[in-house]
């Protein structure tokens, strides 16, 4: 009976390899800031790290190379870290945050390479990607870590000093693009660096979105049988049935949601004269239908009107829908598609030119003042022309027009990528959502 529960427990746990290692992860980040400034936490810290590099290890444990290269690099980075906690030397610490980073860094790649390969994504591939994302938090933080060793003076503390649960907490901000302004980058190498961690975060969600969205045509090409009638419905376009499902609209609205604020918190962070806070609206159209881009552009507006651009900006939730809506028109049109590059060229141009005729009537009905992630070519137009006027028109149409072709280039290549792994999946070609 004992060894019975015993296999029964083997085989769960084979089937959860990643579980143990997210939950290690999760105590990590509860018990680092309460205990890393004593002697005894920092030795709790330690047995806790070997649980980590272990449960990693076990985590890609299905190949046999995978085991030996882990283990090559875990012995000696828990030898240089227990060295280290009770026999501190600059040499050491350095050493420590190298290792480490190679260390983590393989194993969040082999995770998520097993996220993206396999046919069928299990709750195991979910945990897996809750630890790649906490993972991708981590090697950064010893990457930050390490400039801190080298250039105390690359990040300005507002509260505090530096710390490793500070520095892994900075981490997180800038992954999620939340940036709270309580730590901040100050040298130019370390903001080089937060910009990394900041699109590493967009494009984790971006391919997490098309691995989930495979499965679920993998799934579904186990569960259905192509019929006439789905071929019929595949020639009039299968992603509308589809979209019809409201928990798999939230879902994409959400994820557009996302898309859109982390993008633009990047944009706003290293100072690019863009928006670039559209493609997520975009995206959710090519891959959704009208409803979820509408309902993406005007939430995503109304969470920045009341957090970064104040409430009465809430008005720009129309060029939003109006991105959505002139999506939706070009795309049924057959326009937004990669192997037709003239055609959605001329997309992000005429968007563009729509949204540069929408704003300019936004500004002077509502007596709005220039958007600040602009006012360098704002300012510039002022300065060759002397006219407010002229300046804001020339810089409303220069700005939106390539604003919206990026965006719509990116959603397109984000969709295209996704159909992609769609057809590596082999899903029955009426079920691929993407009409390209």
């Amino acid at each position: 009976m004992v060894s019975d529960t015993v296999n029964s427990l083997r085989i769960l746990m084979r089937k959860r390899r990643t579980f143990l290692l997210l939950i290690s992860l999760l105590v990590l980040i509860v018990l680092l800031p309460l205990l890393e400034d004593s002697i005894l936490g920092s030795i709790v810290l330690l047995i806790l790290f070997a649980f980590i590099l272990l449960f990693g290890v076990y985590a890609i444990s299905y190949d046999v190379r995978n085991i030996a290269i882990s283990l090559m690099l875990a012995v000696p980075t828990f030898i240089v870290v227990w060295t280290e906690t009770f026999q501190s030397s600059p040499s050491l610490l350095i050493a420590r945050f190298i290792l480490s980073i190679i260390t983590i860094l393989f194993i969040l790649i082999t995770i998520l390479w097993n996220i993206l390969s396999v046919e069928k994504v299990s709750i195991d591939q979910i945990y897996g990607a809750v630890c790649v994302y906490i993972l991708i938090a981590l090697v950064f933080s010893q990457v930050y870590s390490l400039l801190y060793v080298f250039s105390p003076t690359s990040f300005h503390f507002e509260f505090g000093q530096f710390s490793f649960s500070s520095i892994l907490y900075f981490s997180f901000v800038a992954l999620s693009s939340v940036g709270f302004g309580d730590i901040v980058a100050v040298s130019p190498l370390a903001r080089a660096i937060v910009s990394l961690e900041l699109i590493a975060g967009v494009i984790f969600v971006a391919v997490l979105i098309a691995r989930l969205i495979g499965a679920m045509a993998g799934r579904q090409y186990m569960k259905r049988k192509r019929t006439a009638e789905e071929k019929i419905e595949f020639e009039k376009g299968i992603q509308q049935r589809l979209s019809k499902s409201w928990s798999r609209c939230l879902i994409l609205v959400f994820i557009a949601v996302l898309l859109n604020f982390s993008t633009s918190i990047v944009v706003m962070n290293i100072h690019i004269p863009f928006y670039l806070d559209s493609w997520g609206t975009s995206l959710a159209v090519i891959i959704g239908t009208l409803l979820c881009g509408v309902l993406a552009g005007v939430l995503y507006n109304i969470i920045m009107a009341f957090t970064y651009w104040g409430s009465s900006y809430w008005v720009w939730m129309f060029s939003s829908i109006l991105v959505a809506v002139l999506t939706w028109l070009f795309y049924k049109r057959g326009w937004v598609n990669l192997r037709k590059p003239l055609k959605l060229l001329a997309v992000g141009i005429l968007t563009g030119v729509s949204n540069a005729l929408l704003s300019i009537g936004i500004l002077f009905l509502f007596n709005l003042p220039p958007y600040q992630g602009t006012l360098v070519i704002y300012d510039f137009f002022v300065h060759q022309t002397g006219s407010i006027q002229v300046a804001s028109f020339i810089e409303n149409f220069l700005v939106e027009m390539t604003d919206k072709t990026i965006a719509i280039i990116i959603a397109a290549v984000v969709a295209f990528g996704i159909h992609t792994i769609l057809r590596r999946n082999k899903p029955p070609s009426h079920q691929l959502y993407f009409l390209f």
